[in-house]
């Protein structure tokens, strides 16, 4: 097998998981809010979704493929990659801050719960992904 379509399959059931996460937080996301009486935040819920999942996709890829090339520079590309994100992350919540009176508990913990969430995948992901690309 060609190192070229090995990525692309750890790509792609990436993006499986990914986006099977993705589903599962925002469906439970609306039943836990609607149960809460919080529906009108469902809305915040899937752009904050949206937000991680494009951010996490993109971020991944260019992770993986700064390994192709050099695997020294994946901890270089991992930093900024990550301060790139921090930055995204904390102006979404300053903006909706500034922005929104109402709702902001709600919001806080919908952000904090996809957070935690995606970074956990993500965390998981990498070190899955740098075990058996050492071993290759």
């Amino acid at each position: 097998m060609q190192l070229q379509e090995i990525y692309t399959n750890y790509f792609t059931k990436y993006l499986i998981k990914i986006i099977l996460i993705s589903v599962i937080l925002i469906l439970s996301g609306f039943f836990i809010l609607k149960t809460l009486k919080h529906s009108e935040s469902f809305v915040y819920l899937t752009i904050l979704v949206g937000l991680f999942l494009i951010t996490n996709i993109v971020a991944h890829f260019l992770l993986i493929n700064s390994t192709k090339s050099r695997p020294i520079k994946f901890f270089r590309v991992f930093i900024i990659i990550s301060v790139i994100k921090i930055l995204v992350y904390i102006s979404v919540l300053i903006i909706y801050i500034l922005s929104h009176t109402f709702g902001l508990k709600t919001f806080l913990v919908c952000f904090l719960i996809t957070y935690l969430t995606f970074t956990a995948f993500e965390a998981i992901e990498l070190s899955i992904y740098l075990k058996n690309s050492s071993t290759k």
